[in-house]
């Protein structure tokens, strides 16, 4: 270099320098003050933390008294280098940006620096600029500008990381996000006075205040872009699939438009503007589809709903407090839920639910069901989740349409109303959760019910009908009472949760129940219900008793069951049946293997009377005695069926009489009373069935399986025959194939016509010496047949006539 003197000034400097090798940290101690002031040189000093060069030049051609450089004189000030590994710091609440390799540039009074990739709190930076425009400015300012790509969570641990939150107002708090993003990033910071500001403001235009009315500020300006992400916002907002879109931000305010994902199973558009106070609005326009959420979102309730239907939804946040609006007409939405909450897909049924937010950590829950219910739910944050802690349920019938329901007094959820229909058959596929269900998913499915007052107008189930049913339930610790009235039913239900091993108990106490026909079942549909089905291990205990117990107008009598959990199985311990005319008494077992098993006893005082409790009047007049019954059958006790029923029966009868009867409505018992054969051929003696077969007693034993009964030892002893029958019986196609030996006995003269057509004293002889040799007839007349053929039309074969031996009655 060189160097002149000059009269009146400091003089001429040209200087060329280079160094070949530098500390980055250094670069404070070589850049002269003339070209930054000690503010800016300070700045530098503090944000070099590491870095090297093995380039680095210096340039400096002019008058000394024209230092520093402003532009408009001629001299010639430049630094510049090759730098690898910097990391700088250029702000204490901003993330570092590390790795930086590239070019560093000092001309004039403007620095710069250029790396085309550095990385910065975990995202790769791509086209990184830095500059001091003008290091001798009395407010000293930084530009950063540069593109990220990086994987959204980290850009989510970014934003949580630097003053960004501050700027969108904690907008991703609790946010969770997979798959990539993009994010283009201008940064204007001033470098005096931050070290005073606290990392979150709480201000959404990020003002910085030093000095009273001297004020700062930071200008930031983004683009954060995202491809097939998904996004859950958290709070209970449903997931954001396969989301794309942009999100443009600045230091006062952020907005999106057109952003798509896939909310509830179907797309959705939702858009994003920024407000004053630092508020945010979001509208969504959505369209839902149930059964693809449900192949992703598998729930118990979505196995019940079906189809797709439009829905809006307007989100409103203030200083964190959220309020959040959905509608939607639900047409094209059907519902196989019982009644009331049965839809067809056309029908249109208003719903609104809406969430508000509240200081404190509490927020309130409302939801309108069409012209069936409201509800309003109170909400706690307790241990990082919503809680429910009061709410009130109404439920309208048509006089009662918009009354407000009235907020409890007391925490707990309170029901009141009045139902035109209610099922209780059909909820079975809701008693499990998914084993992943939050607990804060929209609405808590454990509500707390403390109590409830509700008309039934008409409860239904199983085909069966009650109306008009008055309940009232009280709660005291964890017990729920329900207090039942009406002329049909009377009596009380307790429910303990915490009973048998944490299953709950059911206690149920009633003085009367009538089941009356009609009423709406739910039609089976497994194939439109692929959850999982009702766990007999998962039922509670129950000790149920019924003093008076009508069914279909049939007057059943006392009715017990007592039956608890055992493993995977159901244990029905007494299941007991009582009534003038008999008692049954059994236990069984319900396997978790899906099979039902069952041990009965039948006493009988009187089987016709039986028999007509059972709809079969007019069949049988009188008859006791006992049926045992070992069955087993496979699905649930509900699921009976004759295909896989087996087992083993045995009967044994009294005195009694079948009556006349129609065989299509006697069906089995038909085969039993031999109505069958007098009308498919001309029997060889007195017809002694047509009219009503009277018997003396009635035994047997026979094997089930797979539906189909076989016996070989079933004996009807009566005064005017002696039947034996041997064969099968198949209960499920109500057919038959039975060999049936009939002797018609000398106590109705039958086996005695012969004698009597050879002449009066022919017929007397042969009736004394039949009662003094001890009814020798009896065992020398008998008829076989086969019966083959269905129940109501059998085919009867008359078979020729057996060797006279004696009929074992044994």
């Amino acid at each position: 270099g060189s160097y002149q003197t000059r009269a009146g000034t400091l003089g001429m400097l040209d200087m060329t320098g280079r160094l070949t090798r530098g500390d980055v940290r250094r670069a404070a101690r070589y850049t002269p003050l003339i070209a930054l002031d000690k503010a800016g040189n300070d700045w530098l000093n503090d944000a070099l933390l590491a870095g090297h060069t093995e380039d680095f030049r210096i340039r400096i051609k002019g008058n000394l008294s024209d230092f520093p450089p402003d532009g408009a004189k001629d001299v010639l000030f430049k630094i510049s280098g090759h730098a690898q590994d910097v990391i700088l710091e250029f702000d204490k609440e901003w993330p570092r940006i590390e790795k930086i390799s590239g070019e560093f540039l000092i001309r004039g009074n403007r620095l710069e620096v250029n790396s085309p990739a550095a990385m910065m709190a975990g995202a790769r930076l791509q086209n990184v600029a830095v500059a001091l425009p003008d290091m001798m400015s009395k407010d000293l300012a930084l530009e950063i500008k540069g593109d990220a790509s990086a994987s959204n969570d980290v850009f989510l641990q970014f934003i949580q990381q630097s003053p960004v939150r501050g700027y969108i107002d904690g907008f991703t708090d609790g946010m969770r996000a997979s798959g990539n993003g993009h994010l283009e990033l201008s940064l204007h910071i001033p470098l005096s006075g931050l070290s005073d500001v606290p990392a979150d403001t709480g201000m959404g235009n990020a003002d910085v205040a030093q000095g009273g009315a001297d004020r700062k500020k930071v200008h930031v300006s983004g683009i954060f872009s995202v491809r097939d992400s998904d996004i859950d916002p958290g709070g209970g907002v449903p997931l954001l699939r396969r989301t794309h879109g942009s999100l443009y931000f600045t230091e006062s305010g952020m907005k999106a438009s057109d952003v798509r994902a896939e909310v509830l199973g179907g797309t959705s558009i939702i858009g994003i503007q920024s407000g004053e106070g630092g508020s945010m609005h979001a509208s969504v326009q959505g369209h839902s589809n149930l059964d693809e959420m449900r192949n992703s979102d598998p729930h118990p309730l979505l196995d019940y709903l079906h189809g797709e239907a439009a829905w809006d939804a307007d989100v409103r946040v203030v200083k964190k407090s959220a309020q959040v609006i959905i509608n939607s007409d639900l047409k094209g939405i059907s519902s196989d839920l019982p009644q009331p909450f049965a839809k067809r897909a056309d029908e249109t049924m208003t719903l609104r639910v809406e969430k508000s937010h509240v200081t404190g950590g509490k927020d309130f829950i409302t939801a309108e069901y069409g012209k069936l219910l409201s509800m309003r739910l109170a909400r706690q944050e307790e241990n990082g989740a919503m809680a429910i802690k009061r709410g009130a349920i109404n439920f309208y019938s048509q006089d009662t349409f918009g009354e407000k329901p009235k907020w409890p007094r007391r925490d707990g959820v309170w029901i009141a109303g009045a139902l035109p229909v209610l099922s209780i058959q059909g909820w079975e596929g809701l008693a499990g959760q998914p084993e992943d269900a939050g607990q804060d998913a929209g609405f808590d499915p454990a509500l707390q019910i403390a109590g409830a007052s509700l008309l039934i107008e008409e409860l239904t189930g199983y085909g069966q009908s009650i109306k008009g049913v008055r309940v009232n339930v009280t709660r005291r610790g964890e017990r729920l009472t329900a207090r039942l009235s009406g002329s049909m039913l009377d009596g009380a239900i307790i429910w303990r949760p915490h009973g048998y091993e944490n299953g709950g108990k059911v206690n149920a106490h009633l003085k009367n129940l009538q089941w009356m026909n009609g009423g709406q079942t739910v039609p089976p549909a497994p194939q439109s219900r692929p959850g999982k089905p009702i766990s007999p291990g998962n039922l509670p205990a129950m000790e149920i008793a019924i003093d008076d117990l009508q069914i279909k107008g049939r007057q059943i009598g006392r009715f017990e069951l007592v039956g608890y959990p055992d493993g995977q199985d159901w244990r029905m311990r007494r299941l007991r049946i009582t009534n003038p005319d008999g008692a049954l008494m059994g236990d069984g077992i319900w396997h978790g293997s899906a099979q039902s098993e069952v041990n009965l006893m039948l006493d009988i005082s009187d089987a016709g009377k039986i028999l007509e409790r059972s709809s079969y009047p007019d069949t049988v007049k009188g008859g006791s005695g006992r049926l045992a019954a070992n069955l087993t059958w496979a699905g649930s006790p509900d699921e009976f069926n004759y295909a896989t029923l087996s087992g083993t029966l045995k009967l044994d009868t009294g005195k009694g009489r079948f009556l006349k009867m129609d065989p299509g409505a006697g069906k089995l018992l038909s085969i039993l009373s031999l109505q069958s054969l007098p009308k498919r051929i001309t029997l060889d003696f007195t017809d002694v069935f047509s009219e009503g077969f009277q018997f003396d007693n009635i035994n047997g034993n026979a094997q089930v399986k797979n539906g189909v009964l076989d016996t070989q030892d079933f004996h009807i002893d009566g005064s005017s025959a002696k039947v034996t029958m041997k064969g099968s019986v198949d209960l499920n196609n109500e057919t038959q194939n039975l060999r049936v030996r009939v002797l018609p006995t000398i106590g109705s003269s039958v086996s005695l016509i012969g004698a009597f057509a050879a002449g009066p004293a022919v017929g007397v002889g042969a009736l004394i010496l039949n009662k003094v040799l001890g009814n020798p007839l009896d065992k020398l007349v008998s008829f076989e047949y086969n019966v083959s053929g269905t129940w109501t039309d059998p085919n009867v074969v008359k078979v020729e006539r057996a060797p006279s031996k004696p009929i074992d009655n044994n």
